[in-house]
């Protein structure tokens, strides 16, 4: 039996072109990050554009050395709407109740990004979950 070595799955880039303003009005931009990260700036064009984990940290680590800040999250958060997660953001839109969404998104999570894992858990002592028109 021939066995296939592992290869990580790529993680989707869209969550990095989030950052393009930021970049911008932080004196740099997300062409020059991706050079310094050895990464062709025009891939951010291909439809499919992902990044193997390791490129990926390999870009963090030129963005955080270009801006100066090791708090990209913040920016990141700031940042993010629900449409940012392709169709699992549609779908949560789409669920009854904010336990269901919660539920489901923490179910397809992996699908998004290899990097990031979510669980989700609801106790016991927590009152109903309201209809998501009232959120």
């Amino acid at each position: 039996m021939k066995t296939v070595p592992f290869s990580p799955p790529p993680v989707p880039a869209s969550y990095l072109l989030l950052l393009r303003d930021y970049l911008h009005s932080s004196g740099t931009s997300l062409d020059e990050a991706l050079c310094a990260a050895s990464i062709a700036p025009e891939r951010v064009r291909e439809v499919d554009f992902a990044l193997t984990p390791q490129q990926y940290e390999h870009l963090l680590a030129q963005i955080i050395r270009l801006t100066g800040r090791n708090d990209l999250g913040f920016e990141w958060g700031r940042r993010i709407r629900l449409n940012s997660h392709g169709i699992l953001g549609y779908a949560m839109l789409s669920y009854a109740t904010l336990d269901q969404g919660l539920r489901r998104s923490a179910h397809y999570f992996p699908l998004l990004s290899p990097l990031f894992s979510m669980s989700y858990q609801r106790r016991s002592d927590c009152p109903p979950s309201a209809p998501m028109a009232q959120i």
